[in-house]
């Protein structure tokens, strides 16, 4: 028995000689733009941005939206609840003469004051720890294709990282990260 397909099932939309053709987007064409990180050098530039530069690998954040159950008779109703972002675990290349560890250890110091013992205001101008930043997802040819805006980015912990005797790749330290907010910007077509 045959089944009717509504639409052409070849391959052409891969095609760019169709003149349909899509464009995968690459998971590597990407940067993340921090504003007022403690100690980075070149910041706004993502050429010169040491935040950015550095910044190896994350996973974008899982948004979730928390259920209100009502019961109502010997049934329940469901509703939206509260909107969660889960934390984000950055990995950073260590660079020899920048370091990228000294400059999260600043933003650390902005959260929690080792020396001091003080934990410092989440909005308190200049030396707020709380960040802003957006992620630029960038075509082959550089354009912009999508963006993300990061509200309310702190450091959780320290830099951490895995020092091996035995390894011969580049050192990378973790930091976690909390977000407020999560979300698209407007009008970026790509």
């Amino acid at each position: 028995m045959a089944t009717n397909v509504p639409y052409n099932m070849t391959m052409n939309w891969v095609s760019a000689q169709t003149g349909i053709g899509y464009e995968p987007q690459r998971n590597n064409h990407w940067y993340l733009i921090v504003t007022g990180v403690p100690g980075n050098s070149g910041a706004g530039d993502p050429n010169q941005d040491l935040f950015s530069i550095s910044l190896r690998s994350f996973t974008l954040p899982k948004e979730s939206h928390k259920k209100i159950t009502v019961p109502y008779g010997n049934e329940e109703r469901k509703y939206a609840g509260r909107q969660s972002v889960e934390d984000i675990t950055f990995k950073f290349q260590e660079y020899v003469g920048k370091n990228t560890y000294a400059m999260l250890h600043a933003w650390s110091d902005q959260v929690y004051d080792l020396k001091t013992g003080t934990v410092g205001l989440a909005y308190g101008g200049a030396n707020s720890y709380k960040k802003n930043g957006t992620l630029y997802l960038l075509a082959p040819d550089q354009s912009i294709t999508r963006q993300f805006n990061l509200v309310g980015l702190w450091p959780m912990n320290r830099p951490t990282g895995e020092f091996k005797k035995d390894g011969d790749e580049g050192l990378l330290v973790d930091v976690t990260f909390s977000c407020d907010k999560l979300y698209p910007s407007t009008g970026v077509t790509g």
